[in-house]
């Protein structure tokens, strides 16, 4: 069970397991493997894919999604006006929580088919574990 809110956990009875962000050197492993072999074989990128990585805080969930908003991107400029933008967004933002809603919201922001878009957003009214069926969503 992976919950956002301590006191929903305890108020179920549920035991509250902390889990401590990735070390360095995973969460690079882990941005590589999502990012694409392409990306990881391009030796210009690295260090401001470096740079990315260390935004993600160590923080499973963002590292996956940020790796994806860069799958396939292979140009530099791109990859240090998102770093930009990234460290821009989350210097504004107090409190844990907060950092890691908007680093999803930047992820969400760079979503490049507005279809897509619009399914998430669609996925995001439904509750937790709602079962949502093909169908329906291509009809939304």
């Amino acid at each position: 069970l992976t919950i956002r809110s301590e006191h929903v956990c305890k108020y179920m009875g549920c035991t509250v397991i902390k889990v401590k962000p990735l070390m360095e050197q995973q969460a690079l492993t882990l941005f590589l493997n999502k990012v694409g072999p392409n990306i990881v074989q391009n030796q210009t990128l690295m260090p401001i894919l470096r740079l990315v990585v260390k935004e993600c805080a160590g923080l499973p969930l963002i590292i996956v999604v940020v790796a994806g908003t860069f799958k396939g991107e292979e140009d530099p400029l791109i990859w240090k006006n998102t770093l930009r933008e990234l460290k821009e967004r989350i210097e504004k933002v107090e409190g844990v929580e907060a950092k890691v809603i908007k680093r999803l919201k930047f992820s969400f922001d760079h979503l490049m088919d507005e279809k897509v878009k619009y399914c998430f957003l669609h996925c995001a009214l439904c509750p937790e574990d709602y079962e949502i069926e093909n169908d329906e969503l291509i009809e939304y």
